[in-house]
């Protein structure tokens, strides 16, 4: 499906739109700009209202909280903001949560009243941190911080779709953590580890137990959850490779639970400005045939990068933003949101359909699956390994810290017992005799 842009709305002639959400109990969509501000955009596109002015000195992104209420990061933490209605004091934001003693968030989720965030790479380490928005604390740090989760910017951030206390984190380390917040130890929360090689944009589930990732190298793997299966003998990740090729794109700009969204700026390349909808459901891309679902949206935002997009189902609409400052709406019909049967294909093989892509993987016979035991025994000593590794450098971190402190301490009597001598002696020689 061919599909051409219904209105359109320029929010600025020089700022980025970042990113799109919906505000339901305005009847309206939010879009946060790369200048800092949140505007209120009419559904129609009809109109628009600067709505916060200043939500970060440099805003990262922005998701829908709850009806009236959308949620923004950046370098000074978490912020939610109320859209109800415009208060006098814009730049107030209904809650605060700041990011303690990590960098700057770049990365955000949450799941009922938890919010998790992912903090930029400072000296070695970057980590997550979790606030409780029920019970904030009065200087608004978390209540809970894991600093050592990953060695680079932690760029993705997803809460597992049915189960509250699993958390998928990736990161410009390469590596994917899958994370069980009940944990309190730095040491246990991490539960398995997925290297994907390349630096990560996107990670998420497409099942219960299926966490997908992409790179910003666009290499797209599908890889399977397992830590909680003692006998389970782990498979190999689904591998998709490069997808610029096989989907006649550029970028991939938003995987969505349903579709990747794919886009293409280069009119040397593919062509400029078009993006397309390829439909993403039970572990399988379709990229090719218009009559399976596949929807292209012409010229979308000319040569500019798309940076979000908003798939509205229940009123059969797509919102764009762009570097190019502009939204654009587009009239879709029948827009299917979702990865397929989320529970049900829990224990089905791992598997794609589409031409050049890995097929469904056929059952194992003894020797595979032994291969596949000592393969999974492998990895699981490297994980303890390198869970060793982590914990005894971090011990020796303290522990320098320690006798830094306490060499620091003895530096400081000894200073404070020569002062006092020193004082002494002047005092001594101030009243000698003649």
């Amino acid at each position: 499906m061919n599909v051409s842009a219904a209105k359109e709305l320029q929010l600025s002639g020089k700022e980025y739109v970042l990113a799109i959400v919906p505000v339901p109990a305005r009847k309206a969509v939010a879009a946060a700009l790369s200048d800092n501000s949140i505007h209120l955009v009419s559904l129609d596109l009809s109109h628009s209202t600067k709505i916060v002015d200043k939500s970060h000195e440099r805003i990262v992104g922005m998701k829908n909280f709850d009806e009236s209420t959308v949620m923004t990061w950046g370098n000074d933490g978490v912020k939610l903001w109320d859209l109800r209605e415009q208060n006098s004091d814009s730049n107030k934001p209904l809650l605060w949560m700041k990011q303690g003693t990590l960098g700057p968030i770049v990365s955000c989720d949450f799941r009922d009243n938890i919010v998790v965030g992912g903090s930029e790479l400072v000296g070695t380490d970057a980590g997550i941190c979790l606030w409780d928005v029920t019970k904030p604390k009065a200087d608004g740090m978390p209540f809970i911080e894991f600093p050592d989760v990953h060695n680079d910017d932690v760029t993705e951030l997803r809460f597992h779709p049915t189960r509250e206390n699993i958390v998928v984190s990736g990161s410009t380390d390469g590596l994917v953590n899958v994370y069980d917040i009940k944990e309190t130890d730095q040491d246990e929360v991490v539960k398995q580890v997925f290297n994907h090689d390349s630096s990560i944009h996107f990670a998420g589930f497409t099942s219960a137990n299926r966490v997908y990732v992409i790179s910003h190298m666009e290499t797209l793997s599908i890889y399977e959850m397992d830590f909680e299966k003692d006998d389970y003998v782990s498979r190999e990740p689904l591998e998709f490779g490069d997808v610029r090729q096989k989907f006649g794109c550029e970028y991939v700009a938003d995987i969505v639970p349903g579709y990747v969204i794919s886009g293409s700026n280069n009119a040397d390349t593919y062509a400029p400005g078009q993006v397309q909808l390829l439909p993403f459901r039970n572990e399988t891309v379709t990229h090719e045939n218009e009559a399976a679902g596949v929807v292209t949206l012409n010229e979308a935002h000319g040569t500019e990068v798309v940076r979000t997009v908003y798939l509205d189902a229940a009123n059969d609409a797509v919102y764009t933003g762009g570097e190019d400052g502009y939204i654009r709406l587009w009239n879709v019909p029948d827009l299917q949101l979702g990865f397929g049967d989320f529970m049900t294909n829990e224990d089905t093989e791992m598997g794609g359909s589409d031409e050049g892509w890995q097929e469904v993987t056929p059952k194992k016979d003894k020797k595979d699956k032994k291969d596949m035991k000592d393969k999974k025994d492998k990895k699981d000593k490297k994980e303890d390994k390198d869970k060793k590794e982590k914990r005894e450098k971090r011990e020796k971190k303290e522990k320098r810290k320690k006798e830094k402190e306490e060499a620091d301490k003895k530096d400081k009597k000894k200073k404070e017992k020569k002062d006092k001598k020193d004082k002494k002696d002047k005092k001594e020689e101030r009243f000698a005799p003649y």
